[in-house]
């Protein structure tokens, strides 16, 4: 499937049946890079959050029920090991993709296995305590691991600048256009092919493709589904 493809078909499911819709539409790229560069049923790739993962699970045997997301029974809307074997651990608003990579890296070199393990993870994300310490203890780990940095709003340039990623002995590639698939394949088998842990800087534009999630992505964050009430959510319960 092409990019164009796989948008649509998202734009169609979410639009049907709720779901993520700005940040999923600007990872397309990466997943289909990470499918073709690494190998999805024996690297380990970990999504930090299910908001970017729209892709991957289409891309990952999934695509031909899709259209099942966020219904009973369906396509789960986070990673799910119990769904598929692509997934390597379950995903929601958590920060610690860094950490569990860490430790499927030490798993990996305590069997000898050899898979890469790669961990994605967008620039808000990476400003949590949790995967600040775990790039810490990095430094201190032999696994090696990659780290994808999706920078879709910018902030990742206070991580990148200066150095920041090399004083914990990390190497850093980038910034990669994310939505260059030739130059995203490219990095990735760099990262893949490398002696240590690495970080690809990769920016992206939330929303890409469709032109209203581009101009306002925070209105499309979280899409209901069609036909859906306005009642307030858990969120709004447990604010009020």
């Amino acid at each position: 499937m092409t990019a164009e493809q796989i948008r649509e078909r998202i734009i169609d499911v979410v639009r049907e049946n709720g779901g993520h819709l700005a940040s999923s539409l600007g990872a397309v790229e990466i997943a289909m890079a990470l499918a073709e560069v690494f190998d999805p049923e024996r690297d380990r790739v970990v999504w930090d959050i299910g908001h970017q993962a729209y892709a991957w699970k289409i891309l990952t045997g999934r695509g031909d029920r899709f259209d099942t997301l966020r219904r009973l029974g369906g396509v789960a809307p986070f990673p799910s090991p119990l769904e598929s074997t692509a997934d390597a651990a379950v995903a929601g608003h958590a920060g610690v993709a860094i950490s569990v990579a860490a430790g499927l890296a030490a798993a990996r070199d305590a069997r000898g296995s050899g898979e890469s393990v790669v961990a994605v993870i967008g620039d808000a994300a990476l400003a949590n305590g949790t995967a600040l310490e775990a790039v810490c203890g990095l430094a201190a780990s032999a696994g090696r691991i990659v780290i994808v940095l999706n920078d879709n709003d910018s902030g990742a340039s206070r991580f990148t600048d200066g150095g920041f990623f090399e004083r914990f002995g990390l190497g850093c590639v980038g910034p990669v256009d994310g939505h260059d698939l030739a130059a995203l394949k490219a990095a990735f088998r760099a990262a893949k092919d490398g002696g240590s842990s690495v970080v690809v800087h990769v920016v992206t534009k939330k929303g890409k493709g469709y032109g209203p999630a581009e101009r306002d992505p925070s209105a499309f964050h979280s899409v209901p589904a069609a036909g859906a009430t306005s009642a307030p959510g858990w969120s709004d319960a447990f604010g009020d």
